[in-house]
């Protein structure tokens, strides 16, 4: 069966909208901006580079990498993210409703990164039936109100 054809066990009213999961992720690269930064001055190494400026230092590797990384424990273990627990929204498995898997948290949050970089994830989302962006659909999860 293709992920496009899969039932869905949670209701199109239920699911959070694209405007709320920009906020949401919006958020979320504000305070890994703030992390990368800190990280930057916090090991002086003298000039601000990030990642995605065309510049890369360890502070900006670092930063994106342990908020990568928080991101997902999150995902797994509380099913949000700063983002969205502010907005009252959460990560569910796509066809259970349930919490997701480590596996499924580690994949989407590699995926939603590598998605940013072109901004298509987004554009995806406002494409997509079901609300979901390719790296929901990878990892099978959906983004609902709590």
């Amino acid at each position: 069966m293709a992920l496009a054809d899969a039932p869905q066990a949670i209701a199109l009213g239920d699911r959070a909208s694209s405007t709320s999961r920009f906020l949401a992720a919006s958020i979320d690269l504000g305070l890994i901006f703030l992390l990368v930064i800190g990280l930057d001055r916090l090991l002086d190494l003298g000039t601000l580079s990030l990642p995605f400026a065309g510049q890369s230092s360890t502070a900006g590797m670092t930063g994106v990498l342990v908020a990568g990384l928080g991101l997902a424990f999150m995902a797994k273990f509380w099913s949000t993210s700063p983002g969205k627990s502010l907005l009252g929204l959460r990560i569910a498995h796509a066809s259970s409703q349930g919490d997701i898997a480590a596996w499924q948290a580690a994949v989407r949050q590699a995926l939603w990164f590598v998605s940013l970089l072109g901004g298509w994830a987004f554009l995806w989302m406002l494409c997509d039936r079901r609300g979901q962006g390719l790296h929901d659909k990878l990892a099978r999860t959906v983004v609902v109100k709590v």
